[in-house]
């Protein structure tokens, strides 16, 4: 069996399709007036599997999966984009933290760090 990102998988390697699919079989087979044991015996899984399988997936359809896939998708998205907001926060956060300087300029003589300005006699920068 190929394994695709596009199904979800339980810890024996079903997809939940798979599964919804099997227990849409096994109704048939209780239709036909077959016992638990001779649906599981046929459908190759275990009682307990197919009791655990119908509390949990008993009443998903595949619209219904098919819907839980695309939100999965969008709360992956959701995530990375408030990752990113953080991350970004962070970094404003830690240039706020940069101290600012403020330095006089004598109007007659060049500073080594800027260059002179007409009418501009005080320059900021900042000190790392």
């Amino acid at each position: 069996m190929e394994y695709s990102h596009d199904n979800w998988y339980n810890k024996q390697g079903q997809a939940r399709p798979q599964i919804v699919a099997k227990l849409r079989q096994a109704d048939v087979l209780i239709g036909q007036d077959k016992t638990v044991p001779e649906l599981c015996k046929e459908l190759e899984i275990s009682q307990q599997t197919y009791y655990r399988w119908r509390q949990k997936y008993g009443g998903i359809s595949s619209d219904m999966i098919k819907q839980h896939r695309a939100l999965q998708k969008e709360n992956v998205r959701l995530r990375r984009v408030i990752a990113d907001q953080a991350l970004d926060i962070v970094i404003l956060k830690e240039a706020t933290k940069l101290r600012i300087c403020v330095v006089k300029i004598d109007s007659t003589r060049p500073t080594s760090f800027s260059t002179r300005q007409q009418n501009a006699p005080v320059r900021q920068f900042q000190i790392p």
